[in-house]
């Protein structure tokens, strides 16, 4: 059976969980498998990594706690 996904959960992460996270991606050290595969699927975390970066910057936002 095929689980399909649209959301991962962050709750109880900090920012700065995120702000590392999106230096991870940029840090792009070597590739794995077809380069061009891998370069297309980096051009799409740098995407998540941009995304990861305004919520970092956004003192309005917050992330919901653990329950």
């Amino acid at each position: 059976m095929t689980t399909t996904i649209d959301s991962i959960d962050i709750t109880g992460l900090r920012k700065t969980h995120l702000a590392q996270l999106s230096s991870y991606i940029r840090m792009k050290d070597g590739y794995y498998g077809n380069k061009k595969q891998f370069d297309d699927r980096h051009a799409d975390l740098l995407k998540l990594a941009e995304q990861l970066d305004k919520i970092y910057n956004d003192e309005n936002i917050k992330i919901a706690r653990e329950k």
